[in-house]
């Protein structure tokens, strides 16, 4: 977003004197203090399956103190109008950090809701059984969008506090092939970039980490303002180096080892100067509304003011 700023320059100098305290002001990390990582179920809610769906899929919920955190155990459950029947299952083992829920009988034409109880619960999802759908042998065409000089939201690696990193970014999404499609909500994705997993995939996003769709992700490379050495790569994931690197989403089916790729694209991240006029807050963090408030009072008309979301 680019503004013209008033012209002025009768109370100059006293803005100018409350920037540079502000300036001063240590920044602010965005973080949670919640113990409990409450992981996540597919399918996605309100989505419909295969009946010959073999697993689903639980991220396991995790408490940093378990003893002050009741943690339960999943429940299937088959649901009819107001009523509930519980559905026996059992778990098998899944990739790290998630499990297979493989269900005793999935019915064509019903509907089933995955949930739990206590106070560090996967949010619950309800979702329908469909016709029996073929496993695909192909996954589609992985998307990358235009490059772009933007903010990314990035989870500290302890995924308690995050930062905003200034950089360039480019969106990447999935176009499923036809036969892939009846699994949509099942499949458990993945962003590998340069033949190694794209680590910060699901830990990035606009406002916040963990904001964009499974099969939405983000590639970015940081961008720091001339003269900021840039955020502490020993507790945030910097992006990617400069330069072009090829891109590919690839999905694995709860109850599956095996996954399936879709087809790579290449992008390019470059920072170049930035263009225009600029203003960096603290190490890479945006600037806070007050502080843009005195910078629009200190520039006069003739110069631009250019905020990075």
């Amino acid at each position: 977003m680019r503004g013209v700023v008033p012209g002025g320059t009768g109370w100059t100098l006293g803005v100018v004197a409350g920037l540079a305290l502000a300036l001063n002001a240590a920044p602010v990390r965005a973080c949670s203090g919640s113990v409990c990582s409450p992981g996540r179920f597919l399918p996605r809610d309100g989505a419909t399956i295969p009946q010959n769906t073999p697993a689903l899929a639980w991220q396991v919920t995790r408490a940093a103190e378990p003893e002050g955190v009741d943690v339960a155990e999943p429940q299937l459950l088959h649901v009819t109008g107001d009523s509930t029947a519980v559905v026996d299952y059992v778990v098998e083992a899944g990739p790290p950090g998630w499990s297979w829920i493989v269900p005793a009988a999935l019915v064509e034409g019903e509907r089933y809701r995955l949930q739990m109880d206590g106070e560090c619960a996967s949010e619950a999802v309800e979702f329908d059984v469909g016709p029996v759908a073929e496993l695909p042998e192909a996954l589609g065409v992985t998307r990358v969008g235009a490059v772009r000089r933007e903010r990314v939201a990035v989870a500290e690696f302890t995924h308690a506090c995050f930062e905003f990193l200034p950089g360039v970014r480019a969106d990447v999404s999935l176009g499923l092939a036809p036969a892939a499609e009846p699994w949509a909500g099942l499949w458990l994705y993945e962003t590998w970039v340069d033949d190694e997993l794209w680590s910060p995939a699901w830990t990035s996003g606009d406002e916040e980490p963990y904001d964009l769709p499974d099969d939405e992700h983000i590639v970015y490379a940081e961008c720091p303002a001339a003269g900021d050495e840039g955020v502490d790569d020993t507790y945030w994931h910097v992006g990617l180096a400069e330069g072009r690197h090829v891109v590919k989403m690839r999905a694995t089916l709860p109850g599956h080892d095996g996954y399936l790729l879709a087809s790579a694209e290449t992008t390019r991240l470059e920072c170049g100067d930035g263009g225009g006029c600029g203003v960096s807050s603290g190490r890479g963090r945006p600037a806070p509304p007050a502080l843009l408030l005195l910078l629009a009072a200190a520039w006069v008309a003739s110069r631009c003011l250019r905020i990075r979301r």
